[in-house]
């Protein structure tokens, strides 16, 4: 079951880099259009959706990744003076809070997307729905609940083997 488990996430890991690199690449590449495009007198009207869609899909296909191998930005001012047992129950807390939050996150987003698409919302020049982007958004946001979640379980395994050996 491990190893299966395992294997998935090493899959959904490629995917989603393979999947964030390739967005960034295009936002590179159509910024890059868009400012030699304007020395000629000559834009790319739709640079700025591009970008924006790009964008949005880059950090919510990154947030999972990000998120399972612990790479956010943390602040630990106070884990040095504070006694050696708290750190494990902060990593549990904050998981855990990591967890809910990011459901509400999720829900939320998924909840602004059948706003939008129902009312319709179209992107001004390509003209395409808004509505399945935000979706794609709360399903990267999902799945960055699911590896938060996964951090949970492995931090309250840690700290209950811990706690064990006392």
């Amino acid at each position: 079951m491990i190893t299966l488990f395992s294997k998935v996430a090493k899959a959904a890991e490629r995917v989603l880099t393979i999947l964030s690199t390739g967005l960034l690449t295009v936002i590179m590449i159509v910024i890059f259009g868009d400012v030699v495009g304007r020395r000629f007198g000559m834009p790319i009207p739709i640079s700025y959706e591009v970008t924006q869609i790009a964008m949005g899909l880059m950090v919510y296909s990154g947030l999972p990744l990000v998120i399972a191998k612990r790479e956010q930005v943390a602040i630990d001012l106070l884990t040095n003076v504070m006694p050696r047992g708290t750190e494990k129950i902060l990593r549990v807390t904050f998981d855990a809070v990591g967890v809910l939050a990011g459901a509400v996150w999720a829900w939320q987003l998924h909840v602004q997307a059948t706003k939008l698409d129902r009312y319709n919302t179209k992107f001004m020049f390509l003209q395409y729905d808004v509505a399945p982007v935000v979706e794609i958004m709360a399903v990267g946001c999902a799945l960055g609940v699911v590896a938060y979640f996964a951090l949970l379980v492995s931090s309250l395994s840690t700290l209950v083997t811990a706690e064990g050996r006392r």
